[in-house]
């Protein structure tokens, strides 16, 4: 299965790679990993938290990881279990 991606996901990509050469050649090592999983997070997260009413428990079930890394994505995303972009329909 090809999954295509949409422009503006390709350019988001690009400009974070760029960022990175830029910072790899500035400070010694470029930091596209982390940029590219906190918007994921940002994106992703909210959807398995509105799913699951908030529970963080319930949601870290959902994903399957422990409740205590999703917590942690939480923080590092600066979410909390409150934020919900939509309403899910169980």
């Amino acid at each position: 299965m090809t999954r295509t991606l949409p422009i503006s996901d390709l350019l988001a990509i690009a400009q974070v790679l760029q960022q990175a050469q830029a910072d790899k050649a500035h400070k010694g090592r470029g930091t596209a990993y982390n940029t590219l999983l906190n918007s994921f997070h940002r994106e992703v997260l909210p959807f398995f938290l509105a799913a699951t009413q908030g529970n963080i428990t319930e949601a870290a079930g959902l994903l399957g990881i422990h409740r205590s890394t999703l917590s942690l994505y939480l923080k590092q995303a600066d979410l909390t279990s409150s934020t919900f972009p939509v309403e899910v329909a169980a």
